[in-house]
């Protein structure tokens, strides 16, 4: 079972990735370094809007 992107929802293969560990315990995984440092370090939030199209514009190209 591969884990899920915190911040860009993209599965991550086991052996990658970056697992960060808040105080209050919660867990979270990241993709990329830009992803980390999107969410944790400039408190970005992701586009979701972006996503739903993209799934939807590539789904419509098959």
């Amino acid at each position: 079972m591969a884990r899920k992107c915190s911040y860009c929802t993209e599965s991550i293969p086991f052996g990658t990735g970056m697992m960060f560990v808040y105080k209050t315990g919660d867990i979270r995984f990241y993709c990329s370094k830009r992803c980390y440092r999107n969410d944790v370090i400039m408190h970005k939030k992701f586009n979701t809007k972006e996503l739903k199209e993209k799934a939807k514009s590539s789904s419509q190209k098959k």
